[in-house]
């Protein structure tokens, strides 16, 4: 992990002309337009699809039913394989088996993992979670020319020849959490964010849409926390040192927010706002106990269904779709907003006990 000292200028007041010159949102919704996701067709034939999840051990070994909601890949790959099975195709899970903590490490282990499964001839499509846009194209271009058909979750891959990136607008969703802390905090005040992997085009995204949102307000400093808790708490417990005034915590994802949270909890700062991304349960339980204060309703879930719904159609009737299909924006989620079932918690929060073990 980095130092705290951020590559944007310090104290830096947000000039949303200069944002939204610099930073453009991604592609407009229309790309949808001519995709029916409401759609479904079933196999005609046992179609094999592998899900390479962006994740590694941590993610998918010795997790529970019960405990895989709370983590975002375990629970995308329970969700291909339930909707992998109302489909009628087997699906199998890949991840790198080692836990990396050099990124670029990570990376080339996902590279390894692509190269190993083209060279078997029983599979017929990829869902995958890249770690990297560029990085992968290579690998990616030899699976699909082995006639893989290749859909991305999240995170684009740079090549014309992947069916699809299946994702939400992440710098719509970005923008619309900004907008809510400016709301909170009268379009002042001091903030801090934290982002994921500075080279995922959905961590940019976010990124990006978080400072279009914070009319007038100081964004104090910027740091990735590479989608990690742990990271998260550790960045948090270091600007609760350096900064005298801090009014709100952004997180890229809950995961990031639980980590602020422990860390604002620990140093009894219950005054700072702390926003999240994603709404896992235990975000929604925090919420509903008044200590987050906000998600991004974006269930990463939805992605991977509509992915596995897209590959089968794609295996059966050969449909193309645009180059991305965009889902439609989240919600943001807070206390008082949270009345639809679909927003309760399915967990219980406890403050006291609250650990990045979760």
């Amino acid at each position: 992990m980095g130092s705290c000292q951020s590559s944007q200028q310090q104290l830096q007041t947000v000039d949303t002309n200069t944002v939204n010159t610099a930073l453009p949102s991604p592609p407009g919704l229309d790309d949808t337009a001519t995709v029916n996701l409401d759609k479904v067709v079933k196999a005609t034939r046992p179609w094999k699809i592998v899900f390479v999840s962006q994740d590694g051990p941590k993610g998918h070994e010795n997790i529970t039913a019960q405990d895989c909601p709370e983590i975002v890949w375990c629970h995308m790959w329970q969700t291909a394989t339930e909707t992998g099975k109302n489909l009628g195709v087997e699906t199998e899970l890949a991840y790198v088996k080692d836990d990396c903590s050099n990124e670029e490490e990570c990376i080339r282990q996902q590279i390894q993992l692509l190269s190993d499964l083209i060279t078997r001839d029983d599979i017929d499509g990829i869902i995958i979670g890249p770690r990297d846009s560029n990085q992968l194209v290579p690998v990616i271009e030899k699976a699909i020319a082995a006639n893989v058909a290749v859909i991305a979750v999240g995170t684009p891959i740079n090549s014309q020849q992947v069916l699809t990136l299946v994702s939400f607008n992440d710098f719509e969703g970005g923008k619309a959490i900004g907008q809510w802390v400016s709301k909170q905090l009268n379009g002042k005040g001091n903030v801090l964010i934290i982002e994921g992997p500075k080279y995922q085009k959905n961590a940019l995204d976010r990124r990006h849409g978080f400072v279009a949102g914070l009319k007038g307000l100081t964004i104090l400093d910027t740091e990735t926390a590479l989608w990690t808790c742990e990271k998260a708490q550790s960045i948090s417990q270091q600007w609760l040192d350096k900064f005298p005034q801090i009014d709100a915590i952004i997180a890229a994802s809950d995961h990031m927010a639980m980590g602020a949270l422990i860390a604002t909890q620990t140093a009894q700062r219950d005054d700072i706002l702390i926003t999240g991304y994603d709404a896992i349960p235990l975000a929604r339980a925090a919420i509903a106990e008044g200590a987050l204060s906000a998600t991004a309703a974006q269930f990463p879930t939805t992605t991977t269904s509509t992915a596995m719904q897209l590959m089968v159609r794609h295996l059966e009737t050969a449909e193309t779709f645009p180059n991305v299909v965009y889902l439609p924006t989240p919600k943001i989620l807070s206390k008082d907003t949270m009345t639809a079932k679909s927003d309760e918690p399915l967990v219980e929060f406890e403050p006291g006990s609250l650990s990045c073990n979760f």
